[in-house]
């Protein structure tokens, strides 16, 4: 038969048991949110950085077209300036 001492002993070895188990969870759920902000983190930055190279390939784009449409431009009036000569 259990004296009553050492069924308290039993209930706080189970109690501690019971804590150290519960402490634990809690570790394991604290480092998977940390895990989890740290990729969505690390997504979130990864987005960023593709849109800034969108941006700027689309500004690049743009000053191409800007730069081919003057070079035409630039083309047609010597051309017309060629023929007026000519004329």
């Amino acid at each position: 038969m259990i004296s009553s001492g050492d069924g308290l002993r039993l209930i706080k070895a189970k109690n501690n048991k019971i804590e150290t188990a519960i402490e634990k969870l809690r570790n394991k759920l604290l480092g998977a949110r940390m895990r989890l902000e740290r990729e969505e983190k690390r997504a979130h930055e990864k987005e960023q950085k593709e849109a800034e190279k969108r941006t700027v390939a689309e500004k690049e784009a743009d000053r191409a077209r800007k730069a081919e449409e003057k070079a035409k431009n630039d083309e047609e009036k010597q051309v017309g300036r060629q023929q007026a000569l000519v004329s």
